[in-house]
């Protein structure tokens, strides 16, 4: 590692670039970069250190970082590897951005938070980065309690950890309106508030789905969305 480094809370991948967030990846927990065109030597590059960066994305040379201790996203200049600069920022509607993903038209960015109740998912139009427009809210259908914690966009599809109310689909055909589709509650005994339940999800080539749970285990799931039959195995 390199020094005064020990602890993350994110890191997203780009072609040959890693994306650290959070811990002490940099002065503030900002975003590092780290080159691993050599897989086994990676190189220290640039970072930013505006503020807390909890998890980021990036869209060509954009990163998008959510700043939840800010209330903010943050959107930074990437282009130069060696030198970050924010491009802009702006308020998210609610307190503590954990996560965001971005449509499959990259017009539309998906923020999800970390303690808010109801548990909302917010749409957001980024077309024009000097008139970024909050669209709508979703939250799971007939459910007002549990929290959402990370979403990841496959497709024409969002998958959604969502806490206790377990892994929820979103058919993404009209990206301003997401439409809930599919679910598996990996926490079937509450809908709750608290952090409990399915907290990271990712969907591989195969259609397999993987949920973590953060009591009852790792969920691995198939759904017939993604050309796949249903199977659902649970792995104490």
């Amino acid at each position: 590692n390199y020094s005064g480094f020990t602890q993350a809370h994110n890191i997203s991948q780009s072609g040959p670039f890693l994306y650290i967030s959070g811990g002490n990846a940099s002065p503030n927990g900002g975003v590092q970069i780290i080159d691993i065109t050599d897989p086994v030597n990676p190189v220290r590059r640039g970072n930013n250190t505006a503020r807390y960066v909890h998890d980021c994305r990036v869209s060509n040379d954009t990163i998008w970082g959510t700043n939840i201790n800010n209330q903010k996203i943050s959107i930074m200049n990437g282009v130069n590897m060696d030198t970050l600069t924010e491009i802009r920022n702006f308020n998210t509607l609610q307190s503590m951005p954990h996560n965001l993903t971005f449509s499959p038209d990259k017009k539309y960015i998906y923020v999800t938070y970390e303690n808010e109740t109801p548990g909302m998912l917010d749409v957001w139009n980024v077309e024009d980065l000097e008139n970024i427009t909050y669209i709508r809210s979703w939250q799971p259908t007939g459910i007002e309690t549990a929290i959402t914690h990370n979403a990841e966009v496959f497709g024409n599809y969002a998958i959604v950890a969502h806490y206790t109310a377990g892994i929820r689909i979103l058919d993404l055909t009209d990206p301003s309106q997401p439409v809930e589709v599919a679910w598996y509650d990996t926490r079937p005994q509450d809908n709750s508030t608290n952090f409990l339940g399915c907290w990271a999800v990712y969907k591989f080539p195969s259609g397999k789905i993987i949920g973590s749970d953060i009591s009852n285990g790792l969920y691995v799931i198939k759904s017939n969305l993604f050309n796949s039959i249903k199977l659902n195995v649970k792995i104490a």
